[in-house]
């Protein structure tokens, strides 16, 4: 993308975008900071051919940051998802940024192995169907278990009871569903949250997919803070 399109692409977000933030965290070119911003705000407005060219930048380029880079081929392996249908390049984006997301030394802020992970497993499903996804989530999970990290703020445990309940979602098993988002809630949640998450469940026993949707949003509010995930 050139200066030209780059302003252009900023205009547009000032005028039309449905987050609008002031001009200065988004107007310098040659600041990746500015173009990983102006990236996602065109992401959430759909706009995913300039996201793509944006998000790309950034990956090829330098920065010191690498939990932003991270999060940048999470973003570009979305927009490969969602903009393109392109699933293989979705797919190796997201094999990338979670290599570089498992060494050791990097310590994450906002990128989370388990996310990146999840959004893989959901691609994984897409092209190569749900017996493979959850034959991958299900060898994953243990692998997490077996090597002794079966503790709370485990991002792998709760993306993947996450995932887990989804599935259960869209067969029909409420019962199976809310089961696994209450055992994601369990790697994020202190010991009060789990007895409103309880007290949700018997409220609406009689509506099990209200139940669903209001233990899922509970607990997914509570794993959204920054820097909450030790794995």
């Amino acid at each position: 993308m050139d200066r030209q399109k780059y302003s252009e692409w900023v205009d547009y977000i000032l005028s039309e975008g449905r987050i609008k933030p002031p001009r200065k965290f988004i107007e310098d070119y040659d600041r990746w900071e500015h173009r990983i911003m102006l990236g996602r705000l065109l992401a959430h407005d759909s706009q995913y051919v300039p996201a793509i060219e944006l998000f790309e930048s950034i990956a090829y380029e330098d920065i010191e940051d690498i939990d932003q880079k991270i999060w940048a081929l999470m973003d570009l392996g979305i927009c490969y998802w969602l903009g393109k249908r392109d699933m293989e390049t979705a797919i190796g984006c997201l094999d990338v940024a979670l290599y570089l997301a498992e060494d050791e030394e990097v310590k994450l802020k906002f990128s989370r192995r388990g996310e990146i992970w999840y959004n893989r497993l959901k691609l994984i499903k897409l092209v190569y169907g749900s017996e493979q996804a959850n034959r991958e989530c299900n060898d994953t999970m243990i692998s997490q278990i077996l090597a002794g990290q079966d503790t709370k703020y485990n991002s792998y445990l709760y993306y993947g009871y996450i995932y887990k309940g989804e599935e259960e979602r869209q067969k029909g098993n409420l019962s199976l569903a809310i089961a696994y988002i209450k055992k994601a809630g369990a790697y994020v949640m202190e010991d009060t949250h789990t007895l409103e998450v309880e007290y949700m469940y018997k409220e609406d026993m009689e509506d099990l997919d209200k139940a669903y949707k209001r233990i899922y949003s509970y607990v997914n509010s509570a794993a959204r803070f920054p820097a909450m995930f030790i794995i």
